[in-house]
């Protein structure tokens, strides 16, 4: 994959995704046709994002030839597209349909919200980066690698 192609991906991203956190604004309106259809805005910019994770950013990290980074890649993906789902699936619950209420939303909401930050860091915090350096070699200070890439 070019870098250009991955920029412009991860710029479609990132709007999709800021994008996204905007329509919930609008999804909380009252009026049912209304907050349906910011729904669906919002659950359509959501693809892209399940789709960059799951294909393109998926296919750089192969590419990449890396296992144990390909390997933390996919658990983070997997708990990002899993955890982030569940969030459609409460508004359904609470605001959509009304089956729960404001305080359980909230609580679901607030549990959603542990699981895939803490999840994260525990996944973030277990790379054991040091690994792939074979025992007895030296690992190249720092500023040794900035004075070769200036000169």
């Amino acid at each position: 994959m070019s870098v250009s192609v991955s920029v412009s991906v991860s710029m479609s991203v990132s709007v999709s995704i800021s994008v996204s956190v905007s329509v919930s604004v609008c999804v909380s309106v009252q009026v049912p046709l209304v907050k349906w259809l910011w729904f669906l805005v919002g659950m359509v910019l959501y693809v892209p994002v399940v789709y960059a994770l799951l294909r393109e950013f998926r296919q750089t990290v192969i590419d990449k030839g890396h296992q144990d980074r390909r390997e933390l890649f996919e658990k983070v993906a997997l708990l990002t597209v899993l955890v982030w789902g569940m969030y459609p699936l409460v508004w359904i619950l609470g605001v959509g349909i009304g089956a729960i209420g404001v305080s359980l939303e909230n609580i679901c909401y607030a549990i959603l919200d542990l699981l895939s930050k803490t999840l994260f860091c525990f996944l973030m915090i277990n790379v054991y980066p040091y690994d792939s350096v074979l025992v007895g070699t030296r690992m190249e200070d720092p500023e040794d690698r900035l004075e070769k890439m200036h000169v």
